[in-house]
């Protein structure tokens, strides 16, 4: 995989998506100033597939936060529990 991506290749990983180096550059102005002192630092991306995505998207998150749960024994403005941050 290293040697890959050193070639400039992009990596496959099956199901899971790929991996492949990206040089983000900065701004000039002109195109006689494009140099390789303008290229930033590498970056190596992941691309993941779109069954990989879904699952994500498909992921539940629930928040365990003690502090609230002590609020929610008195009622707010608003009778959930939650008061009311800019009335």
């Amino acid at each position: 995989m290293r040697d890959a991506l050193l070639m400039g290749a992009s990596v496959d990983l099956a199901d899971l998506g790929s991996f492949r180096v990206y040089a983000p550059s900065s701004m000039v102005d002109n195109e006689i100033d494009v140099t390789a002192a303008t290229l930033k630092t590498p970056k190596i991306v992941f691309t993941p597939k779109m069954q990989m995505r879904d699952s994500a998207k498909s992921v539940e998150l629930v928040v365990d936060n003690p502090k609230r749960r002590k609020q929610q024994g008195t009622q707010g403005e608003n009778g959930s529990g939650e008061e009311n941050l800019y009335p």
